[in-house]
């Protein structure tokens, strides 16, 4: 009888075994070199687990566990990663964060969650159709970034993309902030299923890093900063998404990134394609403020025909002195009429004036009335730049009652349609 019970213990041990550590293999890449272990990535409640000494060491922690109390801190210069045993939350750098699946002991090996170890430390996350995880290191931190010689826009690796996977299933991931506060690479494959079918929202509430409320002379909008989408709202309908909103200059925001984007959103209304996305803010060292954003777009169905592009927009405004250490910036003060050529060290405003953003290309407001052309727009509207501010009227009101006043919808940017 106890060898038949010891038979069954010793084969239900070995079943066990072969459904956590066999069935649900998972192969998973670090800049795509795959890592290596004894047991391999498996899934478990949803989310993607490998043994917390394996990943701790290929995102370059320095590993200590403590086999008392059952935690696992991994460190490395600004990181700091604490992870207990079967506790549904973790500590990044002292601060308490959610995790949908702890670490697991199973078969005597501690298992840590991929996405949340490889998200706390920048890197992007990206899951394939074919069940392979690509951790890619945080391209946000980097000494690589092109210099500014005039142009919105460097053309990047002869205009050619890097996507390592294609897909013609619409979807979008985006990072978590790093340990700085500061959004790291959105990702995403456009298609019509995810672009917005309602009114855009308010987003004031987020205060991306390096952000601060000022004005200065001769900026379309007087704002210098806006709160830049990373995929735009045209494209995802995202609206107050922290992880992918960054202080950017109107300069950025307008002539840099919103024509890129809006060759996308054209391309796809129009062939109802799919096009792989990903647009990534590159910070030098500690800054808290982005010296630019790489964009790159590939459309799928048709192997780059429609749209094809890598690019490093600018994060600059012409005019203006800014330190992107802070964010803090000098230029013209702003006078309500004519340029004064003074300068002004940025402050933060009151919570009162912190509201005051109707200039914004993304401020909290639903159309654009050109009173002169008597035209209304979407705020992302390529006709909104060039209007001149006399003629400009930012409104709430709805469609119908800004057509009962005898405005006609632009018919570029179709704000009839709520798009």
């Amino acid at each position: 009888m106890k060898k038949i019970k010891l038979f069954l213990t010793l084969a239900f041990v070995y079943l066990f075994s072969l459904t956590a550590f066999g069935a649900d293999a998972v192969p998973v890449y670090v800049d795509g070199k795959q890592i290596q272990t004894d047991v391999p990535a498996q899934i478990i409640e949803g989310r993607t687990m490998l043994p917390i000494r394996a990943i701790f060491e290929n995102l370059g922690l320095e590993v200590q566990w403590d086999g008392d109390t059952k935690q696992a801190i991994g460190s490395k210069e600004n990181t700091h990663i604490l992870l207990k045993v079967g506790e549904n939350t973790a500590l990044v750098n002292g601060k308490e964060v959610s995790l949908d699946v702890p670490a697991l002991i199973v078969d005597g090996r501690t298992l840590a969650p991929v996405r949340f170890v490889a998200e706390s430390c920048g890197y992007e996350v990206v899951w394939t159709e074919n069940k392979e995880v690509f951790l890619n290191s945080p391209k946000a931190v980097t000494t690589d970034i092109p210099e500014y010689t005039g142009n919105a826009y460097t053309v990047l690796n002869n205009n050619k993309p890097s996507f390592d996977e294609l897909s013609e299933t619409s979807f979008e991931t985006y990072g978590e902030l790093d340990n700085l506060g500061r959004c790291t690479a959105a990702y995403a494959c456009i298609g019509k299923d995810i672009m917005p079918t309602e009114e855009r929202g308010s987003i004031s509430s987020v205060k991306p890093s390096g952000w601060h409320l000022v004005k200065y002379q001769g900026i379309d909008g007087n704002y210098l900063y806006n709160r830049c989408h990373l995929i735009g709202y045209q494209l995802s309908g995202e609206n107050a998404n922290e992880k992918n909103l960054i202080t950017g200059t109107r300069y950025m925001n307008t002539i840099g990134m919103l024509p890129f984007e809006n060759e996308v959103s054209e391309y796809v209304k129009k062939t109802s394609n799919h096009v792989m996305y990903r647009v990534t803010p590159l910070f030098e060292g500690d800054d808290l403020l982005a010296k630019g954003v790489q964009m790159e777009a590939f459309s799928v169905e048709d192997e780059g025909r429609g749209v094809s592009f890598n690019v490093f927009c600018h994060n600059i405004q012409p005019g203006i002195e800014i330190d992107y250490t802070t964010g803090d910036s000098k230029g013209p003060e702003f006078t309500g009429s004519e340029n004064k050529e003074e300068s002004f060290e940025t402050e933060d405003k009151s919570e009162k004036e912190d509201t005051d953003e109707s200039n914004e290309v993304d401020a909290d407001y639903s159309y654009v009335l050109n009173t002169n052309t008597m035209k209304y727009h979407l705020p992302t509207c390529d006709s909104v730049t060039e209007m001149k501010a006399k003629n400009r009227e930012n409104t709430d009101l709805s469609k119908e009652e800004i057509e009962n006043m005898g405005y006609v919808a632009c018919k570029s940017c179709h704000p009839d349609k709520g798009e």
